[in-house]
């Protein structure tokens, strides 16, 4: 069993499905603070969990120091719980500075194996980055999760092999 924290649903990218997307001005904007993140955990582990799974869209206020800040917060008070991050596309430094603070497995879905689907619904964003951030996580230790998604605008049967 999974705590899931969605912390924030802001976020700077503008996936064409995704509904948190930057550019969708009909989102009631949320971001949790440091106090409201640590009753959540501290909830949860009432309640029996020991993996945390904190989750947003690629917000930029949620800087380094701020979630290195949030996750030794965490470790120092759960040590026997694990935490998952699923905050998008990073740079290696900031997720050896995440796993060097604490967190265990990282989430980057990268929806679809194909280049040109991938990219029609991701504007501004490479297709090789996304899957250059999971090799890098792989590399720097994370358990990594990554998956499909199936019924995407323009997705085909080929698409899915």
């Amino acid at each position: 069993m999974r705590g899931l924290i969605e912390f924030t649903n802001y976020c700077k990218q503008n996936c064409n499905y995704c509904g948190i997307r930057g550019e969708n001005d009909k989102v009631d904007r949320y971001r949790l603070s440091k106090e409201m993140i640590m009753n959540c955990c501290e909830e949860g582990y009432e309640l029996g969990y020991r993996t945390f799974v904190m989750q947003g869209g690629g917000d930029p206020f949620f800087t380094d120091d701020i979630l290195v800040d949030i996750l030794t917060t965490i470790k120092a008070k759960f040590p026997d719980c694990a935490i998952t991050l699923s905050v998008g596309e990073r740079s290696r430094e900031s997720y050896a500075a995440l796993k060097a603070a604490g967190a265990d497995r990282y989430l980057l879905r990268h929806e679809t194996a194909t280049k040109a689907l991938y990219e029609s619904l991701h504007p501004g964003m490479s297709f090789e980055n996304r899957r250059e951030c999971l090799y890098t996580l792989k590399e720097l230790g994370y358990q990594v999760g990554a998956g499909f998604m199936v019924g995407l605008p323009n997705q085909t049967p080929a698409d899915l092999v």
